[in-house]
């Protein structure tokens, strides 16, 4: 704010508005965001799956050629989202998505649902929920549920096994398996007895 003063009476305001430069504004708020200097609601859930999934494709089949999120590249595609702002509350308010996605190459946002979806169909007609983190996809299932599973469920095109969580039907983690037929072989039958005694209601094999 520049003031015109005459002796000690103020008679003029003048605001002074440098002009912003949108790409420049946009990366030093990837940067401050970087060295967490605020926080950002929309980096959510849904966010860092996709990240995590797109990770995940690069790592398992790295002949598609899906570019991995490593640090600097989280920051530059925030640096595209946040193009022309120069506040942290409208930084903090920015859509995210698109940004992220324009990090692929064309075609390969839909691609991913095929290669690591979100869920997975069921033998019984159902699907089940896949979370991704720790390099790993997860799917929580009850143990009485998987006794109609021939084959385990995998994802990339049959080269990476789900990750399956074993629950009680009270939904206590049991157990754990990327390898169902040779932990029903091998390991159930540790467990049968007492499951089947606690749980009664229920067929087990």
């Amino acid at each position: 704010m520049q003031l015109v003063r005459y002796r000690d009476l103020v008679i003029e305001q003048k605001s002074q508005q440098r002009d912003l430069d949108p790409l420049a504004s946009g990366r030093c708020l990837a940067d401050a965001h970087r060295a967490r200097a605020f926080d950002l609601p929309l980096l959510d859930h849904r966010l860092k799956q996709f990240i995590a999934r797109v990770n995940l494709v690069h790592a398992t089949l790295p002949e598609l050629e899906f570019a991995p999120f490593d640090e600097a590249a989280i920051t530059a595609c925030l640096a595209r989202a946040f193009t022309g702002l120069s506040l942290v509350k409208e930084a903090q308010a920015a859509p995210l998505i698109t940004a992220f996605h324009q990090h692929l190459a064309p075609g390969q946002v839909s691609w991913l649902d095929e290669l690591v979806p979100l869920s997975i169909p069921w033998p019984d007609s159902r699907t089940m929920k896949v979370t991704y983190g720790n390099d790993s996809p997860e799917a929580q299932v009850k143990l009485h549920e998987c006794f109609t599973l021939i084959e385990h469920p995998t994802l990339c095109e049959g080269r990476l096994p789900v990750h399956l969580s074993l629950c009680t039907p009270d939904g206590k983690r049991l157990a754990s398996t990327t390898d169902w037929p040779t932990f029903l072989a091998r390991e159930w039958p540790k467990h049968r007895q007492s499951v089947a005694k606690k749980f009664p209601g229920h067929l087990w094999r």
